[in-house]
């Protein structure tokens, strides 16, 4: 059954048993396959193996990642800042938008920054914003025409990095100044700026994100929380991870957060939640990172022993014959005996005990047994019944508690006694004579 269990693990596993002693019970270990160097006694292991510390995973300018060591092929390569991109198994393809380092170029006047080939440098243009017209500028401000009361009060919106907007020709002081993507507006710019926020969260940038193929930003795609705390205009790079619940640990900036989850402690789908305390037993999560999941197991108190059962109340075992005061009384015992344990349920106690050793069979309940044995039962070619049986004659035990007091009786009208537990045979005498039935006590 245990090996069953190992190898029909995905991935299999292999079983072995280090103690191949029939008193050594739950020792059975699960090995997982190479690379992974991952064992368990006693149940399916927990094969993990960090993918990225193969060399030459991904090439320079990229970093490995490794969102789940118990699960294979799903090492990234994600690109490092200031570019961003991610390919699961595989070199990514990294963009950069220029507009992150040249934004202001344009917004300082009231124009968008454009960068349409984020696989090349240089690309980046500034562009007017409707309804101002002009041609595009690569890589610097453009020539852009304002209408209405714009060409006035347009400096004023482009002094904040804002647009100006006239929105009726017929209404006179009506411009408004509006925020520049990726910036939303909080309150309105009537007659002069507009308030501006950017939630770094919320957008997909160099700086602040990095998306990967299914368009989880960087935080997410680790099981963790973004979190602005700055969302205001200017603000920026300000940005961090956070943990989730019921996961602890500080926030990280512009990083990963190093998280903890003690399954023992949290409440969660896969926690213990009392499970084990309510049984009198100790609960262990052997590895507290948030990524490592349904390994917690219940310990029993002393002296009973574990089970090595995983996210279950653990069976435990009192094998009584590890006391030493017991085992002390069957092997100082004379003859020596052996002391076993059969019921090792931790509530069925005082129920050890001392066996006599072959071929005497008795057993003894919590104390040294009085091994009793018939010589005469034991049939061997140099065994006290085969001497007798062969010459014809009876074997007697006069005492089972002694070992070595069998003779051999001459079977009527013979008479005659072999001297105890002497080779050969008794020598047998018949008077036919004399008086039936009178035995006479030969010496060898």
């Amino acid at each position: 059954m245990a090996c069953n269990m190992c190898e029909e693990a995905t991935p299999a596993q292999t079983c072995s048993d280090p103690t191949s002693n029939p008193s050594s019970t739950g020792d059975w270990v699960c090995t997982c396959a190479m690379p992974s160097t991952s064992s368990a006694v006693a149940h399916i292991a927990h094969c993990k193996f960090d993918e990225c510390s193969v060399a030459g995973r991904c090439p320079a300018g990229q970093t490995c990642f490794e969102p789940d060591q118990e699960t294979e092929g799903d090492w990234e390569c994600q690109c490092d800042a200031p570019y961003y991109g991610t390919k699961v198994a595989g070199a990514a393809a990294c963009e950069r938008d220029e507009c992150e380092t040249h934004r202001e170029t344009c917004a300082h006047e009231g124009q968008a920054c454009v960068d349409a080939d984020k696989m090349a440098d240089g690309t980046w243009v500034c562009q007017c914003v409707d309804p101002d017209t002009g041609d595009d500028a690569q890589q610097k401000a453009a020539m852009c025409e304002s209408t209405l009361e714009c060409v006035t009060n347009a400096h004023i919106c482009a002094d904040a990095d804002q647009h100006c907007v006239d929105p009726s020709a017929a209404t006179q002081g009506d411009w408004v100044c509006e925020c520049l993507s990726p910036y939303v507006e909080k309150m309105a710019g009537m007659q002069g700026p507009a308030v501006c926020e950017l939630d770094e969260c919320t957008i997909v940038c160099a700086t602040c994100q990095q998306p990967s193929e299914t368009e989880e930003k960087f935080c997410e795609h680790r099981q963790q929380a973004c979190r602005d705390p700055d969302v205001t205009a200017g603000a920026m790079g300000d940005w961090v991870c956070e943990c989730v619940a019921p996961a602890t640990g500080d926030a990280a900036a512009q990083a990963e957060a190093v998280c903890t989850l003690d399954e023992c402690m949290s409440q969660c789908a896969s926690c213990s939640q009392g499970l084990c305390s309510d049984e009198g037993q100790t609960c262990v999560d052997p590895d507290t990172s948030e990524k490592s999941l349904n390994d917690w197991s219940c310990h029993c108190p002393a002296p009973s022993t574990d089970t090595n059962t995983l996210n279950s109340v653990e069976q435990c075992k009192h094998d009584e014959c590890t006391v030493a005061a017991h085992a002390a009384v069957c092997t100082d015992a004379v003859p020596t005996q052996t002391c076993l344990d059969l019921n090792t349920n931790a509530d069925s106690l005082m129920d050890w005990t001392c066996r006599c050793s072959l071929p005497s069979t008795t057993v003894a309940t919590a104390t040294a047994a009085l091994c009793e044995h018939d010589e005469c039962v034991v049939l061997c070619d140099a065994c006290a019944n085969t001497i007798c049986t062969d010459a014809g004659q009876a074997c007697v035990e006069p005492d089972t508690f002694t070992v070595g007091d069998w003779l051999c009786q001459c079977a009527a009208p013979a008479l005659g006694e072999r001297v105890v537990a002497a080779v050969p045979a008794a020598e047998c005498v018949l008077d036919e004579c004399g008086v039936m039935g009178k035995r006479v006590r030969i010496r060898e």
